[in-house]
């Protein structure tokens, strides 16, 4: 019997265009609520998640003069934490409909290992690890492999999932987690100290608690808001050196330095309050209050109606203030999202246009702690993204295709026409749209539709413009009889 003959075919790219463009990075509102979209680093870098023009997540680190490290699309439905590590790289907790993923990117942003967590907060726990707290479960991983160190369970009810609130971890590499306890015989706050080596040293529950957060631990004190109160907490026993009522909207910092001490800002006034007693050391009447406020080299820079102060963390006094931005360099008005860490005189306020626009530009300056002045402007770094485009082929000789390339303040529509044997491009028609119909200019969120037909190829956005271009000389057709170059008429 005579065998079949066997054909092995093997399909090769013969070229290839890459829909994707070098670009300012945008950095908008969050998707989602809890997505964490910016955090800095001990060394005055920055960790952003921008978003590129398809809407997928682009995590770009920063260092501390503002130049590009590094960027990573990861696509994801949000991020619940990020860190970024002394040495320029980062920890990352994206998540999707169905895992939570640990993500250690190292200081070129390459992936060094990702693992599944069941993971909510994320925290360097001393030299060379990394943990992660969830409902169940608090989990230390080894920084350099990932592997799993230990794990230990810190809801005492399996029928219930209690939530993970926050993780903290000291100098010594001990940690501090606190969970929502839920269940038939408790409810209330649960805190727990766990050793270097995973052993449970204290297990501290507040009745009827129904939010808490750990502030800082400083020497021996943990700092802790329970509900409309802030308590000092022994970090040897878990017992109470002090508790004090606080607005229930206040906003609690650590004052830093080596006697860290917590500073408590309320509508009315900022104090801060000694570690032993809990009894203010000073306090600063406000009016206006402050808005976004933290502790930058041992001062506490906030804002405060149209400008940018600064008061002395130590002794409460003014050391400075400058007028606040009202707009970015494109005429947005502008909200302030941080301040970084200091490095050297200097360090980052970070914003983006105000608003609900999920896209808008990168908003990037540097302040002297010394004085309060603005360093000098410089142009946001550009970044390697995806793009929205499409493409039809109606045609055996020829593609047609729409590319939008983003810039800071405008966003250009490519038409072309792709030969299809070489890959080259036969014309282009290029439209520059620079008003989105909003208060100023943002990137929004957008798409193109394309088609062919009967000698002439249309493009039209969700940006609200339409193209037709002739499908073989690229000329825009018009309501014209006039001829085009190619000797067609529209």
């Amino acid at each position: 019997m005579a065998g079949a003959a066997s054909i092995n075919v093997r399909a090769g790219i013969v070229w290839q265009h890459d829909w994707s463009v070098s670009a300012p990075p945008s950095f908008g509102l969050a998707d989602l609520e809890t997505d964490v979209p910016l955090v800095f680093g001990p060394e005055g870098g920055i960790l952003v998640e921008a978003r590129s023009p398809t809407s997928k997540p682009l995590f770009v680190r920063f260092d501390a003069a503002g130049s590009v490290g590094w960027s990573v699309e990861l696509p994801s439905a949000g991020t619940l934490a990020m860190i970024a590590t002394a040495d320029g790289g980062a920890y990352l907790l994206p998540y999707d409909y169905a895992t939570v993923q640990l993500i250690r990117l190292d200081a070129t942003g390459a992936k060094a290992w990702s693992r599944p967590v069941p993971g909510e907060r994320i925290a360097v726990a001393g030299s060379g690890r990394v943990a992660s707290s969830g409902t169940d479960w608090l989990t230390v991983l080894d920084a350099a492999s990932g592997d799993v160190v230990w794990q230990r369970r810190i809801n005492e009810d399996p029928f219930y999932n209690d939530d993970a609130l926050s993780l903290v971890a000291d100098p010594g590499g001990n940690l501090y987690v606190t969970t929502g306890v839920h269940h038939d015989a408790q409810s209330g706050i649960r805190t727990i100290k766990f050793d270097a080596a995973g052993n449970e040293q204290w297990n501290v529950v507040v009745a009827s608690a129904m939010r808490a957060e750990i502030v800082a631990v400083a020497g021996n004190i943990l700092y802790e808001r329970i509900d409309g109160g802030l308590r000092a907490v022994r970090i040897g026993d878990g017992s109470i050196a002090w508790n004090v009522s606080i607005d229930s909207s206040a906003t609690v910092l650590a004052s830093g330095g080596g006697a860290s001490e917590p500073i408590v800002i309320d509508a009315t006034s900022a104090r801060r309050l000694a570690a032993d007693t809990g009894q203010a050391r000073w306090t600063k009447m406000l009016s206006p209050s402050f808005g976004l406020a933290t502790i930058v080299g041992g001062k506490l820079v906030a804002t405060k109606a149209s400008q940018i102060v600064a008061i002395d963390a130590t002794t409460g006094l003014d050391a400075w203030a400058t007028t606040l931005p009202a707009t970015d360099s494109y005429g947005n008005p502008l909200s302030l999202q941080g301040f970084g860490a200091l490095n050297g005189d200097l360090f980052f306020t970070v914003g983006r246009a105000q608003g609900t626009y999920s896209n808008a530009p990168l908003f990037l300056r540097r302040i002297h702690a010394s004085s309060g002045a603005f360093d000098v402007a410089t142009a946001i770094p550009s970044v390697q993204q995806e793009t929205r485009a499409g493409s039809v082929a109606e045609s055996s000789d020829h593609a047609i295709s729409v590319f939008a390339a983003p810039r800071a303040n405008a966003v250009d529509l490519q038409v072309r026409r792709i030969d299809a044997d070489t890959g080259n491009v036969a014309w282009q028609l290029t439209d520059t749209v620079d008003d989105f119909g909003g208060t100023g200019v943002f990137y929004p969120s957008w798409g193109i539709v394309l088609a062919e037909h009967a000698g002439k190829a249309a493009a039209t956005t969700t940006l609200g413009i339409a193209r037709t271009a002739h499908r073989d000389c690229g000329s825009r057709c018009t309501t014209s009889i006039t001829a085009h170059a190619c000797g067609v008429h529209c």
